[in-house]
């Protein structure tokens, strides 16, 4: 069993720091929270595959043109998914940094914490808004000390789309579990996924 340390919270807090001044120059004068794999990512010390920063539409323009489509990932929450530039980690194309815009009729508020809130793995809620502020989650410290990712929510999903995404989570941490009771019945009528 893990805790979270003090070390922990340090490397969460510098790797979000400089996802948050990069965002920053990308979008300026745009409220924004990241949250979800990359912290996850970072926290498990694995490959970052992206920077999934939410914001809501400066522009009625903007807010317009955003909710036409939403993307399968976010359901009917979120609007466009964008790739607005990218983070510095050595590598020649750096981690992709995706803008999705959040549909303000249903995030009023833009706080970590309600971002976090439709976040649907538990590891995958923590979040740093663009003045620096880190949250960590209960479900994420309590997935991170269990060993485990626990499904919380599908945001209108299917199944089988939530499933699949947590087998890619799982190859690329093999040594972690799923939650074995499945409280919200998410992985039904399927087999339950279980990696014992």
């Amino acid at each position: 069993m893990a805790t979270l340390t003090g070390r922990d919270i340090d490397r969460l807090t510098a790797a979000g720091r400089a996802a948050v001044e990069r965002v920053s120059f990308l979008l300026p004068g745009h409220r924004f929270v990241i949250a979800g794999g990359f912290f996850r990512d970072t926290l498990l010390g694995g490959q970052i595959m992206d920077v999934d920063v939410f914001t809501l539409p400066n522009t009625s323009w903007e807010a317009k043109d955003a909710f036409r489509r939403p993307p399968e990932q976010y359901g009917d929450l979120a609007g466009t998914v964008t790739h607005i530039g990218s983070l510095p980690n050595g590598t020649p194309t750096g981690i992709v940094i995706q803008r999705i815009l959040l549909n303000p009729n249903r995030f009023p508020d833009l706080t970590n914490e309600v971002v976090c809130d439709r976040i649907d793995i538990g590891l995958c809620r923590i979040a740093m808004d663009q003045d620096g502020e880190l949250y960590v989650s209960e479900e994420a410290q309590n997935d991170y000390e269990g060993n485990v990712l626990t499904v919380l929510r599908t945001n209108g999903e299917d199944s089988s789309r939530v499933r699949a995404r947590l087998e890619k989570i799982q190859d690329r941490y093999p040594d972690i579990g799923f939650i074995q009771d499945d409280p919200l019945g998410l992985l039904e009528p399927e087999e339950e996924l279980s990696f014992d």
